[in-house]
Formats: C-alpha cells, sequence, structure tokens
C-alpha cells in the first residue's frame, strides 16, 4: 500500500544562494523545468547563477526529508522597473510529487515571501503554469493584483 511521507522531525529547510541549489540540485531544477512544459534542454548558464548570488539578494530554499531534498525554490531580487522598490520574482518551486499532498509546498512559499521581506522587498510575483496546483494557491490568497503573461515561441 502507497503511504505519502509524513512530516517527520527529520523535515529541515536550508536557506543557500541560488547556484548553491543549481550546483547541489540540478535534478530537482531539471525535472521543475520539464515537468512545467519548457522543453526537453535543460542548460542553465552557470555564469549566470554564479553572478546573481554575488551580486544581488537573490536566494533559494531547500527542503530535506532527512539527507534527501524534497523541493525547491529559488527566488531573484531586483529593483523594479518602474518604482525602484525591490521586488522578489520566484525563479522555481518545485516539489517532488509524493511530498505535494505534505506542508512542504506551504513552508516553502511562506519562507521565501518572509525571507524577501527581510531583505527589503515590498512586493513579491509568483510565476507559474496556470494549470499549475501553484495557480490555484494563488488565486486564493489575498493579492494587490494579478498580471498575466502570455509566452509565445518564437
Amino acid at each position: 500500500m502507497y503511504r505519502r511521507p509524513a512530516e517527520t522531525a527529520g523535515m529541515r529547510y536550508v536557506l543557500m544562494s541560488c547556484y548553491d541549489l543549481l550546483r547541489k540540485h540540478r535534478d530537482l531544477l531539471e525535472t521543475n523545468f520539464r515537468e512545467s512544459g519548457n522543453g526537453p534542454i535543460f542548460d542553465p548558464t552557470e555564469d549566470f547563477y554564479r553572478a546573481l548570488s554575488e551580486n544581488s539578494l537573490a536566494f533559494a530554499f531547500v527542503a530535506y526529508d532527512g539527507e534527501k531534498a524534497v523541493g525547491a525554490a529559488s527566488i531573484f531580487v531586483a529593483p523594479h522597473q518602474h518604482s525602484g522598490e525591490l521586488t522578489a520574482c520566484n525563479d522555481t518551486i518545485f516539489v517532488l510529487p509524493e511530498y505535494r499532498g505534505t506542508m512542504v509546498p506551504g513552508r516553502l512559499f511562506v519562507m521565501c515571501e518572509r525571507e524577501a521581506k527581510k531583505r527589503g522587498c515590498t512586493s513579491f510575483q509568483w510565476i507559474c503554469d496556470e494549470q499549475a496546483p501553484l495557480a490555484a494557491a494563488l488565486q486564493k490568497r489575498p493579492h494587490s493584483g494579478c498580471q498575466v503573461t502570455f509566452i509565445r515561441s518564437l
């Protein structure tokens, strides 16, 4: 009989740089990339992630069940192009399928928003596929507005 993993005392959340997330847990990012329908080629520019980690307020969280990485979120932080206020935006948020019904996704979500606020952000832009469970969760939360992004392959 299949049993969903329970949140255990071994569950922990580690704050790290986006570059370290890419280096240590590339498999999670690649799985997220493929699951999101972005195509078969996952080839992030490591120099970009290194520079981002060294020269910005970007950050990442990894959720571990014991020593196993079961989820991750990477967040970019930049001045908003119109106001100059710091804005956070998710690069990725991903949780292994067997952990999606646990508290892991929600914890990552809240931890990212709290960390962004600590770093001086006044807003957070969440990006996800319109069919993703995250989209439904976002619509239930209070928000100051919703903008829709249309992506067209060229």
